[in-house]
């Protein structure tokens, strides 16, 4: 025969459902049959009438029996909203419900639950604040607090449109009808909010198109200002800069040209572009050596001077000055073939520098300019006839056009 765990279980069985038995008696034990209905008489007949009121359900001899609990199961009737705790002795006991405004808490003589009412100083577990009067006693409204003597208090509550703030430096809380921002009658729309001068708040009117907020005064008043910042864009061109002028106002620098810098043009300060210069000293003849005329030096252009123009030469004798006439010389352009100045550049007799000579140099604009691998000669024209002077430097400057 199969195992009885191995059959499909019965969820809910009826009256005339059948149930494997083993009837033992005082014999030998054989297998029977029992119907459902059959084996709840037999339990029924057991266990004899229904039980009463108040009593359970227990195991007495071995079969099942109503019995009226003890008094550790509460035999006695309890009050309705009673809590049931354990005694001292470890029996079950209950405590009657309170009355209004109690709160749960232990006897210190008997450590067991008792109500009790909190009185004005009585402290709450967990904490060192005492309560001053019944929590039900606080107005509509009111906010319990701890107050600047580190007492719980009721503030009573505030009237429409206060708000809740620390009144006093002890940090004792309050209402408050101060003001955070000014009254709005008046204010016109866009109008800013701020603190005065006076340290209350006020409203600044808006300002108009093309304004903008500033100080306006020493003691730090706000005011719409309508000075520029920034001058008209009208006819200022892509890469200008925009710059305080020497007399004050806001204006424009024209972007500048390839290879020009930035630089203070004049004592007042005024900026503009300037063309850097490249200069190139030459000795032509050395110290203590008399001059002679004819060609004296070359140079050739590099890569940095290329695409630059001739805009500044000079002489200057660094032995000793001539006398009875007077040192000149120009600047040949080997390369094209050209003289790149109008007037050749002199050293009056008895004078060191050509800076220092009556007749200056004059430039050629036609031929001024040089590139990359130019070859330019100085030549010496003329020299003084009573007596040469020694040694002799020539400076060329090169600038962007």
């Amino acid at each position: 025969m199969a195992k009885v765990t191995s059959y499909a279980d019965l969820a809910a069985p009826s009256s005339d459902d059948i149930l494997y038995i083993v009837d033992s008696g005082a014999g030998t034990p054989t297998s029977k049959k029992v119907k459902v209905k059959n084996l709840l008489k037999s339990l029924s007949s057991a266990l004899g009438a229904a039980g009463t009121s108040g009593q359970v359900l227990t195991i007495a001899a071995g079969v099942p029996a109503w019995a009226t609990p003890t008094d550790n199961g509460i035999s006695s009737a309890v009050s309705s909203g009673a809590i049931l705790y354990g005694d001292a002795d470890g029996a079950a006991a209950s405590l009657a419900p309170p009355t209004s405004g109690a709160v749960l808490t232990f006897s210190t003589t008997t450590n067991l639950p008792v109500w009790s009412k909190p009185t004005s100083g009585a402290v709450f577990i967990g904490s060192s604040v005492g309560i001053p009067t019944w929590l039900t006693q606080g107005a509509s409204g009111s906010i319990l607090h701890v107050s600047s003597l580190g007492k719980v208090a009721w503030l009573a509550p505030g009237t429409t449109g206060q708000y809740l703030t620390v009144g006093t430096s002890a940090g004792e809380l309050a209402w408050s009808s101060a003001r955070f921002l000014p009254s709005t009658v008046g204010a016109a729309s866009g109008a800013l909010t701020y603190i005065s001068t006076a340290g209350t708040p006020a409203w600044l009117a808006p300002g108009t198109t093309g304004q903008y907020l500033t100080v306006g005064t020493s003691a730090g008043e706000l005011t719409w200002s309508s000075a520029r910042l920034l001058p008209s864009t009208v006819g200022a061109g892509s890469g200008a800069i925009s710059y305080i002028s020497t007399a004050g106002e806001p204006a424009w620098l024209a972007a500048g040209t390839t290879g020009q810098y930035l630089r203070v043009k004049s004592s007042a300060g005024e900026i503009g572009w300037s063309n850097p210069t490249r200069y190139v000293t030459m000795q032509l003849f050395s110290t203590g050596t008399a001059i002679a005329s004819g060609p004296a030096g070359y140079l050739q252009i590099p890569p940095e001077i290329s695409g630059m123009n001739l805009t500044y030469v000079s002489g200057t004798h660094y032995s000793s000055a001539g006398s009875a006439g007077r040192t000149e010389f120009k600047i040949h352009n080997v390369t094209d073939n050209s003289s790149m100045l109008s007037s050749h550049v002199e050293i009056d007799s008895g004078v060191m520098a050509s800076t220092n000579s009556a007749s200056q140099y004059v430039i050629n604009a036609a031929l001024d300019d040089v590139v990359t691998g130019d070859l330019l000669r100085v030549d010496v024209t003329v020299i003084p006839s009573a007596s040469a002077p020694k040694g002799l430097a020539a400076t060329l400057g090169f600038s962007l056009p």
